[in-house]
Formats: structure tokens, sequence, C-alpha cells
């Protein structure tokens, strides 16, 4: 309607129009074609339909097919009820087309090319939305390269997350590059994310350089190089290598089952200095829920670990933590207090709201000791 026509906003030039109707009889269907040029066309989203702006190219059109070869510059894509902000690309081309099948319009494209600021890709798909208004269903297989991690937020799609995941994904990649990625989209686009297998969804990506804030009450794991993996409604993320406050991360994971739950389950294992590992549960919502006593300790020297985390973002307070260290030659006391212990050597578990140890040896004011923490 007229209305309807107003809020699209259309701007753009069309040029070189043609067009062709005709009917072969009185009570035949019309058939027609048309064929033009546009430039920096665009109109704003309406209703569930998404704006657009920046097309540019050519079409050729019938009643029951056409395409459309994109070349544009500066394209936006716009859809407020599922993207918090328009998708801006610098550069975007490939042919677009579409076709009547029995029951269904068939949009489709063999090659799209994408480039911008934030990487570049190329994607194939095709789109059907059925006469019966059921759900619209999307077969897409993508591409990219040298991808920002930190651009993540603008392509989440707010609309089908909690506020909760996408408050997550927001800070946890604050910097690092993607080197190359893939994505496989096949199912209905009203049931993603598919948690009764009703589709598939698999984006893997190769990361270096990452940064991933997984809890504001932890310290972030800082240039981490290895892969990830979305499929469906969870995520696992595998690390080869990394730091966390200075400890060396040689093998690490981190699996969240279902963004809607948003629990992370977080593997590792490294080795670093005793007083960074200290330091690092202090700052942590370990450190206080221990005592005084391990709040006030400091130390030095080498240490293995093997860490185990499970961090229910939604409810801290049920977490659980299982962290067993074996200290080499190392020394351990009291801020402030100059009495030591040294040669401190053995294995040592840290959990929820115990340290124990079944015996750690080492030396105190000059003679051998012995300490087991049960």
């Amino acid at each position: 309607d007229t209305a309807r026509l107003r809020s699209l906003a259309a701007q753009g030039r069309v040029r070189d129009v043609a067009f062709a109707f005709r009917r072969a009889t009185a009570d035949a269907p019309p058939e027609y074609s048309f064929s033009g040029k546009l430039e920096e066309v665009g109109f704003s989203p309406v209703g569930a339909a998404p704006g657009l702006h920046g097309i540019t190219g050519q079409f050729v059109a019938t009643d029951r097919s056409g395409r459309f070869d994109l070349a544009a510059r500066n394209f936006g894509f716009n859809l407020p009820r599922l993207f918090r902000e328009p998708l801006l690309t610098d550069e975007v081309s490939g042919t677009i087309t579409w076709a009547r099948e029995a029951d269904r319009w068939r949009i489709a494209s063999d090659a799209v090319a994408v480039r911008d600021a934030d990487g570049k890709g190329t994607a194939r798909f095709t789109f059907d939305l059925p006469d019966d208004g059921s759900s619209p269903v999307l077969d897409l297989e993508g591409a990219g390269t040298d991808i920002d991690a930190t651009a993540t937020p603008r392509y989440l799609p707010a609309g089908r997350m909690s506020a909760r995941s996408l408050a997550w994904l927001d800070r946890a990649f604050p910097a690092g590059r993607v080197a190359t990625a893939s994505i496989v989209y096949r199912g209905p686009t009203r049931l993603f994310p598919f948690r009764g297998d009703e589709g598939t969804f698999i984006a893997r990506g190769n990361f270096d350089g990452i940064t991933l804030d997984y809890d504001p009450r932890w310290l972030p794991l800082v240039d981490a190089r290895g892969d990830v993996e979305f499929h469906n409604e969870g995520l696992t993320a595998r690390a080869a290598s990394g730091q966390v406050h200075g400890l060396r991360v040689s093998q690490g994971q981190v699996d969240i089952a279902d963004f809607r739950s948003l629990e992370l389950d977080i593997r590792a294992q490294g080795n670093g200095d005793l007083g960074a590992a200290l330091d690092y549960l202090q700052r942590s919502t370990v450190g206080p829920a221990l005592g005084d006593r391990f709040m006030a300790l400091e130390g030095k020297g080498a240490a293995t670990f093997e860490a185990r985390l499970w961090l229910p973002v939604k409810q801290m307070e049920d977490r659980r933590i299982d962290v067993t260290a074996r200290l080499v030659n190392a020394e351990v006391g009291q801020r402030g207090q100059p009495q030591k212990v040294t040669a401190l050597s053995g294995p040592l578990q840290v959990l929820d709201r115990a340290v124990v140890s079944p015996g750690l040896q080492g030396r105190f004011l000059g003679g051998p000791v012995s300490i087991a923490m049960t």
C-alpha cells in the first residue's frame, strides 16, 4: 500500500529500463519481462523485510525467473529485528538468480564475494521461500580469510539470542584475527540454532593472537593460537598455545554446550612461575573463598599445572574448580613475613574452597619439612 511504499524511503537511480508485457488470452496469466541498471539504490527495512543500500548492478527478469549481476561498493544490509546495527561492507560482487518452482521461489548464487576492513570472504547459497508461509530454508557454504575477531558483535543474530549470551560474546574476543574460516548453514531459518537437530550450523576458524575474556572475574587468555568451532547452539575452542597472567598455556579447550545456559567448561595444561599462579587465583573468585591465609600467600619457582574450571556464568556461585599443580624447588611464604618454605616440591590441588596435597617436601628454618593438607 501507499504507506508501506513511503516507509521504504527508496533512493538511487534506475537506468536503461526495458519492459514488455503480454497476455496470451484474456484469462491467461500475464507474462512480462524487464531489464535495467541500478545505481546506488537503497531502501529502509519495513516489518520483516530487510533494508539495503548501495545496490549497483544490472538485472534482467521475467514473471518466472531473473538474474542480477551485483557489483557494489559501500553496500549495506539492515535488519533491526535480527541485527543490532546495519551490516556494512566495502565491496560485494556476484550473480544472484531467482526462479519460480512448483511450490516456492528459489533465490541462489554460485559465488558472492565480500571484502571490507573486517576481512574478506566468498559464499554460495540457495534460499527457498515456500508458498505455504512456512519457514524459509537456507543452504549456504562460505569461506573467509583475515577476519578481525573484534568485529564479532556486529554479526551476531541478536534477535535470536539471550541478553546474557550477547553480553558474553560482546566481551569475549577483544583482540586477535582469524586467519581462515568456513561456514555451513543448512536448515529452516526460523528454527536456528537447531537445538532439536532440525538443521546444521557449523562455523570454523583458525585464530592467532586472540584474547579470550571468558569472565570478568577471571584474568583472560591472551595471545592464543588455535581453532574454534560453533556448532548449532554451542561452541568449542581449542588453544595450542597462549598465556594467562604470564603462565604459559600449552594446551587448552573451552566448551559451551548451549549459549542459552552459558556454562563454560574450561580445561588447560601449562607451566610457569608459582608466584604468577598464586596471583591469578587470588584475583579470581576462588581466592577470597579460600580465606585470608591463602590470599596472603606469595611464592616463586617452577610449576606445571592442569586445570578444569566449570563456570556457569548465570550462577557463578555454583562453579567447580580443580587445579592440580606440581611444584619443583619452589619458595612459598606469607606476604610480609621473612620466613619462607624453600626447595618445595610435590603435588598441590586447589579446589573450590580448599587446598589439598598428599605431601609436599621442602625446607623451613634450615631443616627438612613435610606438608600434607586434607
